[in-house]
């Protein structure tokens, strides 16, 4: 399960979230997926804000991570260069792969500390 980017400890939860779902609220959740588009008054935005991603992310979200933290005052925009070998699902899911990286992440941009040498800006 690790190539859909979730560690085994969490795939009970998952698999019990999914079955829980209708056909009708998956396919809803797809939609609103692809409708999203940056909402409007992020140039109000005045909290430091630091928009993450996966080297691997597909270009669209690339451009996504760009965008957004184009649209705040302030935005900072990174990658996230794992050490290991990961698939594009891990990449995405870093929270749950890499745990340890994440919370350094948040540590360091809440206390305004360099960010870990993982993150690259984009």
């Amino acid at each position: 399960m690790r190539s859909y980017g979730i560690p085994e400890r969490f795939l009970p939860e998952m698999r019990e979230t999914y079955k829980s779902l209708t056909a009708d609220a998956f396919a809803h959740i797809l939609v609103e997926n692809q409708k999203f588009r940056l909402p409007a008054g992020l140039e109000k935005v005045t909290s430091p804000t630091l928009v993450v991603g996966g080297r691997k992310e597909y270009r669209v979200m690339l451009r996504s991570i760009k965008d957004f933290a184009a649209a705040i005052p302030g935005g900072r925009a990174c990658l996230v260069h794992h050490t290991r070998k990961m698939s594009l699902a891990e990449e995405h899911n870093w929270s749950m792969s890499t745990p340890e990286l994440f919370t350094r992440t948040v540590q360091a941009w809440i206390e305004d500390k360099p960010l870990p040498a993982e993150l690259k800006d984009l």
